[in-house]
């Protein structure tokens, strides 16, 4: 396996049941045994008691012609605990509006994993590596975003 993670043993003692490595991905099984990803445990949406996936609504959208890219994150709700949200960054000289994203997930996404809310971003948040940096999006949208 590995002797944990650099200058963070508790973070590493927190990871480990029965002396396996819990790497916090979530996945499921279907009929004919193929393992698919759902994502990761952290970045789960518990919105109301239901679990919703990120990766499910970003699919989703990501189909429309004018995102370029987008992410779904938990943001927190007083009546729900949290709510579906959204970060968009259309493609350059491209008219995207909210309508246009909330047609496109009623017609492809259950009730539970409509976005509450939708943010227009010029860019994600992302670390030196240019990997997104989801755990940072509630408080990047709200310093950068606009909620339409």
């Amino acid at each position: 396996m590995c002797n944990g993670y650099y200058n963070q043993p508790e973070i590493f003692q927190d990871a480990l049941q029965d002396n396996y490595f819990k790497t916090g991905d979530l996945g499921y099984l279907d009929e004919a045994g193929y393992l698919y990803f759902a994502g990761r445990k952290k970045e789960l949406i518990i919105t109301g008691g239901i679990n919703v996936y990120p990766q499910d609504i970003e699919e989703c959208v990501k189909k429309l012609p004018e995102v370029k890219e987008c992410a779904a994150f938990a943001y927190p709700d007083n009546r729900l605990g949290e709510v579906v949200a959204l970060a968009i960054v259309p493609k350059p000289d491209t008219q995207l509006s909210k309508r246009k994203i909330q047609i496109q997930c009623a017609k492809n996404l259950a009730d539970y994993q409509q976005p509450h809310m939708i943010v227009f971003l010029d860019q994600l948040p992302k670390n030196s590596l240019g990997k997104l940096e989801k755990y940072n999006l509630p408080e990047y949208v709200t310093k950068h975003g606009v909620f339409k």
